[in-house]
């Protein structure tokens, strides 16, 4: 099934690749006829026939000329379409990496993605560019000279042809242990590429807590596996390569020994002798190749095993298209919502709650009491396991996620920035945005005063993870990538947590004109920002245990400000 696959995968490619082989084709015919000339050629020095001599080698030298020439264009197309395919298959890779549930990411190290996304298209391309469009050249290349050889000696010829089911056996055998071992090696190398990853993530705690040592020995000692699997298997491909080289000497010195008695007993005529000997040893070439196309074969199987995997992940959207939401009010409903992570306990049991459009409710309650896996449900990060979240009436999971998404913004609690300027980052919120617009939303997340302090402003590159700004900053930035979109929800998981108390009093000021007109989901564990607070729900254990209306949050309001 893997190999019908492999074959699937070239489809789309199949009149370059049909190109290619037939220049192979061509320069495989082309090199058929040099042994051929060279037995023209002992027939001349070896026998009374009359044959120009220097004719033959200029016939040899042309043949080697147009050979060449075959090659050059060949390698040339071939690398092209490599190149080509790799990119495609990247695309497709990276496509279906965007479209795959949040839970996918929270099961699988970023160095299997990685894997995934760079190194196995690399494989494929050259099983579709080097393996399948060199078998038909190399199988005619055997033909051909079996053929030369058989109406020579076709005794002899057939004692060459007995050898074929013996290379069979041997691809077999080693083939065995060559496909899993593939696969392990590209586990091995997704490994070492997670322990990098996190690595420099973890940088700051790794220097913190002295710990360089140690994850330079976590690194080496992956480092040694992906080694000794490489080793294994490229020392498998040695031992398949040996044995075909033993096997076409050990055949050469049989073919010597016959042929010579044959020679000496009048049977055969020495050019006949050069010309069966040259194209026995011409053969070894093609045995080799297809010995290569073997083991390139299993390693293409093997990524094809991990990437079959991949796309067996279903996307985040319906099997079938889905109508479009429309604008949304933020009438939002959770009906006897339960879910339950992979492993983990039930994060939510039974919730209900309604949020009214245009309401500002503050979700409030311990780590891990359901809060931001509430808020994942809007956007269908997540799915529930039992009951209906609606907006507007609708239930969200019978829509079009685009279109539900592109009217929620959210600002998660761990800051998310590319590794670009402020002024992308931010813009990052709203295609199109012009400066005003970005200027204007950093003004409301209180981020444009330290953003014009800086020497390049808002063209200043934030760094991976925006690990050039301080923590504050860099959650203002996302603050205002998530205001500039002006959503019809807005999602805010801890805004101000890194907040000075002036910078929150700012914020606060700013909000109310922010927030209004809109519905607001404010996760928070200050008391500051529950002044912004229409209404103050608490959840615990995946329930909600308190639901004060807007008397009480004024009152907290008050509070807050005494």
């Amino acid at each position: 099934m893997t190999f019908t696959r492999l074959i699937g995968l070239a489809r789309p490619y199949w009149l370059p690749l049909s190109v290619v082989s037939g220049l192979l084709v061509l320069r495989t015919s082309v090199a058929l006829g040099i042994p051929w000339l060279g037995g023209k050629f002992a027939a001349g020095v070896f026998s009374d026939r009359a044959i120009d001599l220097d004719l033959v080698l200029l016939a040899v030298v042309v043949l080697f000329g147009v050979r060449s020439a075959l090659a050059y264009v060949t390698d040339r197309r071939m690398a092209t379409l490599s190149a080509r395919i790799v990119t495609d298959l990247r695309q497709r890779i990276f496509t279906h990496i965007q479209n795959l549930p949040l839970g996918y990411f929270r099961q699988r190290r970023q160095g299997d993605i990685l894997s995934f996304a760079v190194y196995e298209p690399e494989h494929l391309s050259a099983f579709a560019t080097g393996t399948l469009t060199s078998l038909l050249p190399n199988i005619l290349a055997v033909a051909g000279a079996l053929a030369v050889m058989a109406s020579i000696a076709p005794l002899l010829a057939a004692i060459v042809l007995l050898l074929v089911p013996l290379f069979y056996v041997g691809l077999r055998l080693i083939g065995r242990r060559l496909r899993p071992l593939s696969v392990e090696a590209r586990d091995a190398y997704s490994d070492l590429v997670s322990t990098v990853d996190e690595n420099l993530s973890m940088m700051p705690a790794v220097k913190a807590f002295t710990r360089e040592v140690d994850e330079a020995e976590s690194y080496r000692l992956r480092a040694e596996r992906l080694r000794s699997l490489e080793v294994e298997r490229e020392g498998l491909t040695a031992l398949l390569n040996a044995a075909i080289q033993f096997g076409a000497v050990l055949a050469m010195v049989i073919l010597l020994r016959l042929l010579g008695d044959r020679v000496t007993g009048g049977a055969m005529s020495v050019s006949d002798f050069v010309t069966f000997l040259l194209y026995a040893a011409f053969l070894t070439g093609p045995f080799s190749s297809l010995a290569g196309v073997w083991a390139a074969t299993q390693h293409a199987r093997g990524a094809m095993t991990r990437l079959d995997d991949l796309f067996g992940e279903a996307g985040e959207g319906p099997a079938i298209a889905a109508p479009a939401i429309g604008p949304i009010r933020g009438d939002i409903v959770f009906e006897d919502v339960h879910l339950a992570y992979p492993g983990r306990a039930s994060a939510l049991n039974g919730v209900d709650l309604r949020i009214p459009a245009g309401q500002t409710v503050a979700l409030v309650g311990a780590n891990g009491a359901g809060k931001t896996t509430l808020v994942n449900l809007l956007t269908r990060f997540d799915r529930p396991d039992r009951g209906v979240v609606r907006i507007d009436g609708t239930d969200v999971s019978t829509v079009d996620l685009r279109s539900l998404r592109e009217q929620i913004a959210v600002l998660s609690q761990t800051v998310l920035l590319f590794n670009a300027s402020i002024r992308e980052n931010i813009a990052f919120g709203l295609r199109g945005a012009g400066d005003a617009a970005i200027e204007d939303a950093a003004r409301r997340a209180q981020a444009h005063a330290f953003v014009s302090r800086l020497p390049d402003g808002y063209d200043t590159i934030v760094g991976d993870r925006g690990i050039r700004l301080s923590g504050g900053q860099a959650q203002r930035v996302a603050l205002a990538r998530a205001l500039l979109k002006d959503p019809a929800i807005l999602v805010l998981d801890e805004p101000t947590a890194m907040f000075d108390p002036e910078g929150e009093d700012a914020f606060i000021a700013d909000a109310r004109a922010a927030f209004a007109d809109r519905t607001v989901i404010l996760i928070t564990h200050r008391p500051g920002s529950l002044a912004l607070a229409d209404r103050v729900v608490t959840l615990s254990e995946g329930k909600v245990v308190a639901d004060e209306g807007k008397t009480i949050a004024l009152s907290t309001r008050r509070e807050v400000r005494a």
